[in-house]
């Protein structure tokens, strides 16, 4: 039987059945649709095979002509009493053909990068269509690697963005934290909080004597080379608007001079409980910025260099 079998495959294979479509519904064998194989040598799908059988049953019934056999007869050679069998052939062959198409596509790309490095290693063509040709390459290469650095610039300066907002956020609960402290502070009547919270600066006084007209003629004689404030970096007030009748900045005795709002800020939220200048960290006593009018410009100058 078996040989018998090998020689029904056999002829199948010599006339090149599996390789073409299903004589009944002409479409390819496929993976998913089981092959089937006549004891005369021919090939069908299973499920095409069965419905033709059936409805050669149903014309039966209704009165045309068929051979009594059990199986039916052949739909190509009308050979009765048929044997079928599932075969594979068909699916091996169809994966085969696929594997090729797969390499000849690869093999087709390949070649074509292989021919573009080729043109661009080629000097300047000097017929204008293959040399407009040649530019346009060279342009589309520079366009695709310029794009590709702007995306990535793209993406480094988005996630340093986002870096920066994860650090606004931190530095937001940390000054909710600092106002929580300071109103708990508030609420003690001006006690520290207990142990293990954050220690908030404590004003503190030098009884040191300060001579303020010294400091106010050294901040004047600086004020030509430092016009800003250190802390929020906006200009001071300009001269004539401290002379005429004061301004919104204090004078340390240290003689720098800072708006009083930004002070107040610098000393609320210092972690330490020493007061100190935010430029040259010594302890400093403050006064309303003002001129020195009640002291002789002489002795104020002598009193600044000896200072």
């Amino acid at each position: 039987m078996w040989i018998i079998l090998f020689q029904v495959k056999l002829r199948s294979s010599t006339r090149g059945d599996s390789d073409q479509p299903c004589p009944i519904c002409c479409d390819v064998y496929t993976p998913k649709r089981q092959q089937v194989i006549l004891s005369c040598s021919h090939t069908f799908h299973r499920t095409c095979l069965e419905r033709f059988e059936k409805l050669s049953r149903r014309d039966h019934d209704v009165g045309m002509p068929l051979d009594k056999t059990t199986g039916g007869t052949c739909p190509i050679c009308r050979r009765q009493n048929y044997e079928k069998r599932l075969i594979f052939d068909g699916e091996t062959s169809y994966q085969d053909r696929c594997a090729c198409r797969i390499q000849a596509y690869w093999r087709g790309h390949k070649a074509r990068e292989w021919y573009v490095k080729q043109l661009e290693k080629l000097p300047m063509p000097a017929h204008p269509h293959l040399r407009k040709r040649h530019l346009h390459r060279k342009m589309t290469k520079l366009a695709s690697e310029t794009l590709a650095d702007v995306e990535k610039r793209s993406r480094e300066i988005d996630e340093l963005c986002d870096t920066v907002d994860e650090t606004l956020v931190t530095a937001g609960q940390a000054f909710k934290e600092a106002e929580k402290v300071v109103r708990e502070r508030a609420q003690n009547n001006g006690a520290y909080p207990a142990v293990g919270t954050v220690a908030r600066a404590k004003p503190t006084t030098s009884k040191l004597s300060v001579d303020w007209a010294v400091a106010s003629n050294r901040a004047l004689m600086r004020y030509g080379r430092d016009t800003e404030c250190a802390v929020c970096t906006v200009d001071l007030p300009v001269l004539g608007d401290f002379v005429d009748g004061g301004c919104n900045a204090v004078l340390l005795s240290c003689s720098h001079v800072f708006h009083k709002q930004c002070l107040l800020s610098v000393e609320r939220y210092a972690l330490t409980r020493s007061r100190t200048c935010p430029i040259c960290r010594s302890s400093y006593r403050r006064t309303p910025w003002r001129c020195p009018d009640s002291f002789q410009h002489d002795t104020v100058i002598a009193s600044a260099q000896k200072y």
